[in-house]
């Protein structure tokens, strides 16, 4: 008859153990960071850093033993009054997909992935800039989604600059950049480049992370005109 008792003291116990454990509070994963890819270099720079906790005010900074981005291991560093961060930067081609991998103690495998078509070309579809029309131009790779922006950036002889952002979605490539931007810019040889940007977040049971992706097209020499 003592065996009944036992038996269900060891019951309660295992309920008890189990209730515990599912009062703990889970340990979610915070990550922050950017990515930055230079058309013209064809170079990669990325950056990502992590905490770790129960809430965000709470979380202390997390290092793992190993991050790749892209497939690449990044470098740890301990930056001072910034703490750890791990770092990539190397000459790449670009992918649209963007991935960071890493692994915890229990052995699991997180990634934090996102796509973004590149800039591959610009073309003004007049020759030149006039502060009297405005800028007329179309880039491969315009075409944004919700998430995502352009920023349209002018420079004259001066680096005097003029910019305008654009923001998706959008239904076309072309982008029209209104002569009063741009009506207190210098007559002469000038730059123009787009910066296409797109936020990396993600948020579920063990990591929420928030990141911007800057795509830099190359400069393009333009002749500014009344």
């Amino acid at each position: 008859m003592k065996t009944i008792p036992s038996l269900m003291l060891l019951i309660g116990i295992c309920l008890f153990t189990a209730c515990l454990q599912d009062t703990e509070p889970k340990e979610t994963i915070y990550a922050e960071g950017f990515i930055r890819y230079l058309q013209s270099e064809k170079q990669f720079k990325s950056e990502i850093r992590f905490k770790a906790g129960d809430s965000l005010e709470n979380a202390s900074v997390k290092t793992f033993d190993k991050v790749l981005f892209q497939n690449n291991e990044m470098e740890l560093q301990n930056v001072p009054s910034r703490g750890f961060r791990y770092s990539y930067e190397a000459k790449a081609p670009y992918k649209d997909e963007l991935v960071f991998t890493f692994q915890d103690q229990d052995s699991k495998k997180h990634t934090l992935s996102s796509k973004m078509s590149p800039i591959s070309s610009i073309e003004l579809l007049n020759n030149g800039i006039s502060k009297n029309t405005g800028i007329q131009l179309t880039c491969d790779g315009g075409i944004l989604l919700e998430d995502e922006s352009i920023l349209v950036m002018v420079l004259d002889k001066d680096n005097k600059a003029a910019s305008k952002t654009i923001s998706g979605p959008t239904e076309t490539q072309d982008i029209t950049i209104e002569n009063e931007l741009i009506k207190n810019l210098k007559k002469g040889t000038g730059q123009i480049y787009l910066v296409k940007k797109k936020a990396l977040t993600e948020k579920n049971s063990s990591i929420e992370a928030d990141m911007e992706i800057h795509y830099y097209s190359r400069n393009i020499s333009v002749m500014i005109d009344n």
